[in-house]
């Protein structure tokens, strides 16, 4: 299904999931959104296979599906940066 279909119960508890929330900077926070890796990644790059893991172990967690072009772009940064 998807977080379209979520009740407001379930909306609630995916956006205070400790496992789903990072401590930014508000103008970092507002330039992600809701953005997905291949619209926004974290300026250190040093953060980037840590968060994919974390956007992946969601992603699993909530049963969200993935795009063709996210999962490509996840895979090719995680090859660049030999992510394992």
């Amino acid at each position: 299904m998807g977080s379209p279909y979520w009740s407001r119960e379930q909306k609630r508890t995916f956006a205070n999931d400790f496992e789903n929330l990072i401590a930014v900077e508000d103008n970092a926070n507002q330039s992600k959104v809701a953005k997905p890796p291949q619209e926004w990644m974290p300026s250190s790059k040093l953060f980037h296979c840590e968060y994919l893991k974390r956007w992946g172990y969601i992603k699993t967690k909530y049963a969200l599906n993935e795009s063709k072009v996210e999962k490509a772009f996840i895979h090719n940064v995680i090859e660049m940066n030999n992510c394992h």
